[in-house]
């Protein structure tokens, strides 16, 4: 999109979820989803649970060096064997030591479809290396304590029925591929073709239970329905939770430097629904709009600034901290002139977004 190409080179500063041009954050992110201690998965699987997982990892591996072979249409040899499991060791790397909470993100992810995706960079790190080239202000809007500890509400007992639930669909996807059948199951592909054809919602984010079961998967009603509300529960802790927080934290630099023009690339998640990002601004006191290609927009022309900027972390000027998954929207914020009406603060802000989905995915 161009407007969202001339957004990002007219805005001043631009802000993430996480300072990930730091290699600390990263040290930090990758150490929190493994058990500490030197702990396993076998630490709170039952020895069945675990074999399965094991059989269903070879079965993953298995299907991507086929699958690899088909795409790239290579002759059988040490290259075309390494590659795949280059791959496999991307996604799937220490299984074995993950955190109950990260291991069903782990089989999350394993529902969708990565070999497609195995070159495309981690647009974090790209928009935050462009606007450093760029001179612009970075900003980081979560820590990544906050990140690596997302939940409030789920418990173990839970997190386990989820894992083995989830691991129970991959198992019955896969059986459907053995006898020649295939499931149309990719949430990424429909969220981008929904978003081309203008029809972006939060229908879209809907459950993975509940996706599971629209593919005809199903163990029982009385299950199924327990998954269901164990996937309402994580979406409130890993969505609205944090909703509730980035926009606080959001409201608060818009306040702070009134005037200044914004681009922000935060997860898809966070801009859908009731309880969207956008919706708690709106209580805020700011008015958000979608901007079409067609619409014009008036940006303030940037001074010439020379200084170097580096990340600057919203949430350290957050009184009240607690400690606690790929596809991004990507929007702009230009704070257009107040108007005369009286909202909350006295003065009603207001802000254009203009969005664009990109795809995003960490596999390295």
């Amino acid at each position: 999109s161009e407007k969202v190409k001339t957004a990002f080179s007219r805005s001043d500063s631009v802000v993430f979820e996480l300072d990930l041009y730091n290699a600390n954050t990263i040290e930090r992110l990758s150490e929190c989803k493994n058990i500490p201690g030197g702990g396993t998965v076998k630490d709170y699987l039952s020895p069945r649970l675990y074999l399965r997982l094991e059989h269903y990892m070879r079965i993953y591996r298995n299907r991507l060096e086929r699958q690899y072979d088909r795409k790239e249409n290579l002759q059988s040899g040490s290259v075309t064997r390494n590659r795949p499991r280059k791959l496999f060791e991307n996604i799937v790397e220490g299984w074995e030591r993950r955190r109950p909470v990260w291991l069903l993100f782990l089989l999350y992810q394993l529902t969708e479809n990565y070999l497609y995706r195995e070159h495309i960079p981690m647009l974090d790190l790209f928009l935050a290396q462009y606007a450093l080239e760029l001179n612009k202000k970075l900003y980081s809007i979560e820590t990544a304590t906050e990140q690596c500890n997302p939940l409030r509400s789920v418990r173990m007992d839970q997190l386990l029925f989820a894992i083995n639930y989830t691991l129970s669909y991959l198992e019955f996807k896969h059986n459907l591929t053995m006898t020649g059948m295939q499931l149309n199951n990719s949430g990424i592909v429909n969220l981008i073709n929904s978003y081309k054809c203008g029809s972006l919602d939060e229908s879209l984010f809907s459950t993975d239970s509940k996706r599971f079961i629209n593919q005809g998967f199903s163990i029982t009603l009385e299950l199924d329905r327990k998954a269901q509300e164990i996937d309402d529960q994580l979406r409130e802790d890993i969505i609205e939770r944090r909703n509730i927080r980035m926009a606080n934290r959001i409201a608060k630099l818009l306040r702070w430097k009134v005037g200044n023009q914004y681009f922000f690339a935060l997860g898809a998640g966070h801009f859908l629904g009731r309880k969207s990002i956008l919706a708690l601004l709106e209580s805020h006191g700011f008015i958000t709009k979608a901007v079409t290609e067609n619409d014009e927009i008036s940006f303030r022309e940037n001074e010439n600034d020379r200084r170097v900027y580096v990340f600057n972390e919203l949430w350290v000027r957050d009184d009240d901290i607690k400690i606690d998954p790929a596809i991004d929207i990507m929007l702009t914020v230009a704070e257009l002139p107040k108007s005369r009406s009286s909202i909350r603060t006295g003065r009603l802000q207001i802000i254009v977004f203009i969005v664009v989905i990109i795809m995003s995915f960490i596999i390295s």
